[in-house]
């Protein structure tokens, strides 16, 4: 009897170990088919997104966002992704490239890595900065280290030309005024000194602990642009110092660097006085683009404003490019009650279908009593009948 119990018990054993080897079994390849699939599931999340950047529209990129998140396979997307900027340009870019800087922008911080690398090589620092400028703020202590202590001139130039975007959209970069300023005053790359001072200028008033690294700067050949524009933003009032050395451009073989001294001298207004003389003598510029400028420059400078008057006036009289011609209405507009003496001219140009709007505009800013009455005309009425008909 014992012997049989003995038996049982045995056997009881067996059955419920080899019962345990079967669950065991069963889970164990529950859980490799479970894992495969999920395994397999994130790789379709990561080739759907990229697929999105690649193909799709912003909304196709947010909606496999929100899919490689759920599977926390965004970071694994990145590297792809970052990939995608190679070749994208300043001025209209392909969907593809817009698509990689958006998902790239909305992964965040993760991705902040890959973009500082990819700053390193020529066809992908543009894309990349891009990028980083629609981080916004969440990119700005990252792009700080990078242009304080990153080794390689290319990234500090990059980040801080992410920087300047980032001001020139508005958004808060006041805590690398410090960085931004050391950049100016000793980086020894000229692209990072020169964005540098752009985006102090964009910063503002607040930057003007900036300013003595900025007055240094103006007396540098190819960051002093930069530097007076940024002086023209943040304390226009030091115009005695930036002007003279602006001025002494104005004479460059580069057409394009006489624009931007004549647009710098525009932008320090009332206080670029000093300026006035060599904007008047640049009105003879022999390309178009720098004497439009100037035009506008000393609308905005205004003073003294009889000298300016009658220089405008001259120029309207002779020049007969349209776009020209409306510059210099907008000018003369600018003066305020001053410019009376354009009323009789800007009144003649009432009567030009092509500049009648910027010169009631300007009648207006000058004195509103000299835009000329307008007759009411007749109303014709139309009999009910005949609306009808």
């Amino acid at each position: 009897m014992q012997h049989d119990n003995d038996e049982k018990l045995k056997l009881t054993a067996v059955l419920t170990h080899r019962n345990v080897l079967t669950t065991i079994c069963a889970v164990t390849v529950f859980l490799c088919v479970a894992v495969a699939a999920y395994m397999y599931f994130q790789q379709q999340a990561v080739n759907e997104l990229l697929d999105a950047v690649q193909n799709g529209s912003r909304k196709d990129v947010d909606a496999a966002l929100v899919r490689a998140n759920r599977l926390h396979v965004t970071n694994r997307a990145i590297p792809l992704i970052t990939e995608v900027l190679k070749g994208s340009k300043t001025g209209s870019q392909p969907q593809h490239h817009t698509n990689a800087k958006h998902a790239l922008s909305q992964i965040g911080p993760a991705a902040i890595p890959s973009l500082l690398d990819a700053m390193t090589k020529p066809s992908y620092v543009h894309g990349a900065v891009m990028a980083l400028t629609d981080m916004r703020e969440v990119a700005v202590a990252d792009l700080r280290s990078a242009l304080a202590s990153d080794p390689q001139g290319k990234i500090r130039a990059a980040a801080s030309h992410a920087l300047f975007n980032m001001a020139a959209n508005d958004v808060d970069i006041e805590v690398a005024i410090p960085t931004l300023t050391e950049a100016v005053r000793n980086d020894v790359d000229l692209g990072a000194r020169a964005y540098s001072a752009n985006a102090l200028g964009y910063v503002g008033d607040s930057a003007k602990s900036a300013l003595p690294a900025l007055l240094d700067a103006l007396h540098e050949e190819h960051i002093q642009l930069a530097a007076a524009r940024a002086i023209a933003s943040i304390a226009p009032e030091h115009a005695t110092e930036a002007v003279p050395a602006m001025v002494a451009l104005l004479d460059d073989p580069d057409p394009s660097t006489r624009w931007s001294v004549v647009y710098a001298i525009g932008e320090f207004g009332p206080h670029g006085e000093l300026g006035t003389d060599a904007l008047l003598n640049a009105l003879k510029d022999s390309e178009f683009i720098v004497r439009a400028t100037v035009v506008s420059a000393l609308g905005s400078i205004k003073n003294p404003p009889e000298k300016i008057i009658a220089a405008l006036l001259l120029e309207m009289e002779h020049e007969r490019s349209v776009n020209y011609r409306r510059r210099i209405i907008s000018a003369l507009g600018a003066l305020g009650p001053v410019a009376k003496d354009a009323i009789p001219k800007l009144t003649e140009a009432l009567k030009d279908d092509e500049l009648d709007l910027w010169a009631s505009d300007a009648l207006e800013q000058i004195d509103p009593d000299a835009y000329p009455d307008q007759e009411d005309e007749p109303i014709e009425w139309i009999d009910s009948e005949d609306c009808c008909l």
